[in-house]
């Protein structure tokens, strides 16, 4: 089942502090002492107030969640080899937020340590305190849900050595990302054309939508 999103959790907790908590309110309790006999009362007024709490937020933020961003088929990441993997308990998500022009989750940056005595950074939007991907642009069958981008995706960093202090540098640098956060959903420059015969899944992504570059 998927997770909860935070805002229906936040409903939910409530919910249940009302029903055990709330001293001002004898009907609420009589109420719920008599529904606890009728279990099919109680699971509609569940399912009544999860589907007004998920149109509420729909509305307001037109987001739910989706599943996490993973690392392409077939590329794996090794401890000992190229980039490393990411060292449990390294990532960091700053402070900073930036607006994006048109609208939606605020962008945001995690900085993180790998095992090969990388820094890397990761670019995304931020949606209750995570870093994911908009599932548009072509990313996640433009569904308009929130991915999490998980610390451990190295395909979606930017990464250099540490220097003797332990401090790592990301040269500024001039790269089209589009709107979704995602950058393999979509090509955000003009690429070479790939001969027809190459397998489906060694083509060039489209091009990305140019108003939400």
């Amino acid at each position: 089942m998927t997770e909860l999103i935070p805002p229906l959790e936040r409903l939910g907790e409530e919910i249940e502090r009302m029903a055990h908590g709330a001293k001002r309110a004898p009907a609420w309790r009589a109420w719920l002492r008599g529904g606890a006999r009728r279990p099919s009362l109680v699971v509609a007024l569940a399912l009544l107030l999860l589907v007004a709490a998920a149109a509420a937020l729909a509305a307001t933020t037109n987001l739910l969640t989706g599943e996490p961003v993973t690392d392409p088929p077939g590329m794996t990441f090794r401890s000992d080899t190229g980039l490393g993997r990411a060292i449990p308990g390294s990532a960091r998500l700053t402070a900073l937020r930036v607006a994006d022009p048109d609208g939606g989750p605020p962008w945001g940056l995690r900085t993180l340590r790998t095992t090969r005595q990388l820094g890397c950074v990761q670019v995304g939007r931020v949606v209750d305190g995570k870093l994911g991907v908009l599932g548009r642009d072509g990313a996640f069958n433009n569904d308009n849900k929130f991915h999490e981008l998980p610390a451990s995706v190295l395909s979606q960093s930017q990464c250099l050595p540490l220097d003797a202090a332990g401090q790592s540098f990301i040269a500024i640098s001039r790269s089209g990302l589009p709107a979704s956060a995602l950058g393999a959903a979509c090509a955000a420059r003009p690429l070479p054309t790939l001969p027809q015969h190459l397998p489906l899944e060694r083509k060039l992504p489209p091009p990305c939508p140019k108003a939400d570059l």
